[in-house]
């Protein structure tokens, strides 16, 4: 169930909407689990396809 959800989620992700991901620092800390960018994932300008 967990993989077919993110397999819908990259869908709409990359087909029902359109964004713009701004300059941001995507460096991982191997010292920190669960591992993520330093700055997390910034979207902006968020929209629906029309």
């Amino acid at each position: 169930m967990t993989i077919a959800l993110l397999k819908q989620a990259a869908v709409y992700l990359a087909d029902a909407m359109t964004y713009t991901v701004p300059e941001q620092d995507l460096s991982i800390s191997p010292r920190i689990m669960p591992a993520r960018p330093q700055s997390g994932f910034i979207m902006k300008d968020v929209r629906p396809v029309a």
